[in-house]
C-alpha cells in the first residue's frame, strides 16, 4: 500500500457509502479512473485505491492529452504517469489534437474534448478488461452545472445535473462529496497534484459560475445553496425517470415503421397528444436514430410540433445530427441522413423551416469551428490581441471583427427568428432584422434560415451581412474576436 493512506478518513467512509447506496462497484470488479491530474482525480484513485482491498477491486489510471495547452499538457500526462506509477497502478495514456479534429468535424471546442475523453476511456476499458469507469465528478460540479442550465432555460433533464452513473458501466463516487472535502483530503494525505491555469479564467461561463456567482448567492441568499441546487437535481432525476418510462410506452404507440436509419410515426398520434408528452415522445425518437440529444433544443421540438400541426404535407425540417424530418401524408419521416444536409440560402434554395442552434464557446489558443448542418456554412472563430489592429479590422461580408471584453460567452448561433433586431453597424438605434433584410434585398425564401450570433440574447452579427455597432472593436479594444464565414 503505498505510503501516506489515511486509513479512517471521513471521505473515505462518505465515498464508500455512496458507492453502496448507488450499487455503483461489485466484489470483483476491474475500474479504470479517468486522471487528469487534478485534486479530484487524484483523490478518486487513491480512495478507489484504499477500498480495492476489501472489494478485490483492480484499479487503473487513463489519462487523455488534449494537446491544447502545450506544455501545461505534457506536464499533466508526466504527472499522471508518474503517479500511478506511485500508487502500483496500470496507467494508459494517448495524445489527441482535439483542436484538428474539432476543426474537421465542426461544433465546439468543450463539447469535442468531453467526446474525445468518453471515447479514450471507453476504448481503453474494452481492450484493457475494465467493466467500469469512474470519473471525478463532485457534488460542487454538479451544483454549478445545474445553475448553468438553469440560466441557460433547460428543462427538467437539464435541472436534473450530473447522474451518480450511467450506460456503458460509467460511474462518479465522489458526486454526494464537496470541493473543500476533496481538498482537505488531498492535504491530509500529503498528495501532490496540478492545477488547470484555466480553471481561474473568467472568461468562461463554468468559472464565472464557480467563482463569482455562486459565492454572491451563498453570502447574500442563502449559505447552503449548493446543497439546495443539489437536492433539486436529486428531485428532477427521479422525477425525470418515471416521466420517461411513462412516455416509453407512448413513443412505441406512435412508432408505425421503424429501421435503423428511419423513424415513421403517425402524426395523427402526435396532434392528439398534450404537449408534455409529444416533446418527449419526439425525444425518444430522436435519440433513438442520433443515439444522444447533443444539439437538439426545445426550439427544435417546438419546430417539428409546429409541423405536426400546421405544416404543408410537403414540410420539411433539417435539425443538428444530419436529422431530416418530413411529412409524407399522415406520417411524421425522421431520417438519419448519411451526408450533411445542406438546404442553405447560401445555394440558392429556400430556406424555410431550417432550424438550428449552438453554443460557442471561448476559442483557445488555436482557431475552433462551428460546422451549421442545416446550411453547410463553416463560422472559424479565433482570438487576437487587440493592439495595432488594421483599420480594415472592422470587416466585411465573410468576416467580422468583435471586442471580445464586451462578449459573454459563450455565444449563441442560431437561424433568424420573428421579432430579432439590432444595432446595425454604423446606425442609430436599432432595427427588426426583418427590415434590415428587406433593405438590404434579401429574399423572403431565404430568410427563415439565416444564422445568427448572438451574446446575452443580443445579436452581434447578421452573418453575412452587417454586425451590431455596439461591439465593433475600437482604439481601446484589448482582444479580438475574429469570426470567418466559409462553406464546408
Amino acid at each position: 500500500m503505498p505510503e501516506n493512506m489515511n486509513q479512517n478518513h471521513p471521505l473515505v467512509t462518505a465515498v464508500a457509502d455512496t458507492i453502496a447506496r448507488q450499487k455503483m462497484l461489485s466484489h470483483g470488479d476491474r475500474v479504470l479512473v479517468g486522471v487528469s491530474g487534478g485534486a479530484d482525480s487524484v483523490a478518486l484513485v487513491h480512495i478507489l485505491h484504499r477500498l480495492s482491498t476489501g472489494l478485490n477491486l483492480r484499479i487503473g489510471a487513463a489519462h487523455l492529452n488534449h494537446a491544447l495547452r502545450e506544455k501545461d499538457a505534457d506536464r499533466d500526462a508526466a504527472f499522471v504517469r508518474t503517479f500511478a506509477r506511485r500508487m502500483g497502478l496500470p496507467c494508459f495514456d494517448d495524445r489527441l489534437d482535439v483542436a484538428r479534429q474539432q476543426q474537421n468535424r465542426g461544433g465546439n471546442l468543450e463539447e469535442a474534448g468531453r467526446q474525445a475523453r468518453y471515447r479514450f476511456f471507453t476504448q481503453t476499458a474494452q481492450r484493457e478488461g475494465f467493466n467500469k469507469i469512474a470519473l471525478g465528478h463532485h457534488a460542487d460540479d454538479n451544483a454549478e452545472l445545474v445553475l448553468m442550465n438553469m440560466l441557460r432555460g433547460a428543462g427538467p433533464m437539464g435541472i436534473a445535473g450530473i447522474p451518480p452513473s450511467r450506460e456503458p458501466g460509467i460511474i462518479r463516487p465522489l458526486i454526494h462529496v464537496k470541493r473543500f472535502q476533496i481538498k482537505a483530503y488531498i492535504k491530509d494525505n500529503h498528495l501532490d497534484y496540478v492545477e488547470d491555469a484555466s480553471n481561474q479564467d473568467t472568461r468562461f461561463l463554468r468559472n464565472r459560475v464557480r467563482h463569482e456567482l455562486l459565492p454572491l448567492l451563498t453570502e447574500a441568499y442563502n449559505p447552503r445553496v449548493a446543497d439546495a441546487l443539489v437536492r433539486m437535481a436529486s428531485i428532477s432525476r427521479v422525477e425525470e425517470e418515471w416521466l420517461e418510462q411513462l412516455t416509453g410506452s407512448m413513443l412505441k404507440a406512435a412508432i408505425l415503421t421503424r429501421d435503423e436509419k428511419q423513424l415513421a410515426l403517425s402524426r395523427t398520434y402526435l396532434s392528439g397528444l398534450h404537449p408534455a408528452p409529444a416533446r418527449r415522445v419526439l425525444r425518444g425518437a430522436l435519440k433513438t436514430l442520433k443515439h444522444d440529444l447533443r444539439g437538439i433544443t426545445l426550439k427544435h421540438i417546438d419546430d417539428i410540433m409546429r409541423l405536426v400541426h400546421k405544416g404543408p404535407d410537403s414540410g420539411e425540417l433539417h435539425l443538428p445530427g444530419q436529422l431530416r424530418i418530413r411529412l409524407k401524408e399522415m406520417q411524421v419521416i425522421l431520417t438519419k441522413e448519411m451526408h450533411p444536409l445542406r438546404s442553405a440560402p447560401w445555394d440558392g434554395e429556400a430556406a424555410k423551416d431550417v432550424s438550428f442552434y449552438y453554443h460557442i464557446p471561448l476559442p483557445g489558443t488555436q482557431p475552433t469551428s462551428t460546422v451549421i448542418a442545416p446550411t453547410g456554412q463553416k463560422l472559424i472563430f479565433s482570438c487576437l490581441p487587440g493592439k495595432n489592429m488594421p483599420a480594415s479590422a472592422i470587416g466585411g461580408q465573410k468576416v467580422a471583427f468583435f471586442d471580445m471584453d464586451k462578449l459573454d460567452f459563450p455565444l449563441v448561433l442560431r437561424n433568424h427568428e420573428t421579432g430579432d433586431r439590432f444595432n446595425p453597424l454604423g446606425m442609430q438605434g436599432s432595427q427588426k432584422v426583418k427590415t434590415f433584410f428587406t433593405n438590404a434585398k434579401v429574399a423572403r425564401s431565404q430568410r427563415e434560415g439565416w444564422p445568427v450570433i448572438l451574446s446575452r440574447n443580443r445579436i452581434i452579427w447578421v452573418v453575412g451581412l452587417r454586425m451590431d455597432d455596439g461591439f465593433k472593436v475600437t482604439p481601446s479594444t484589448r482582444n479580438v474576436l475574429k469570426v470567418e464565414l466559409l462553406l464546408a
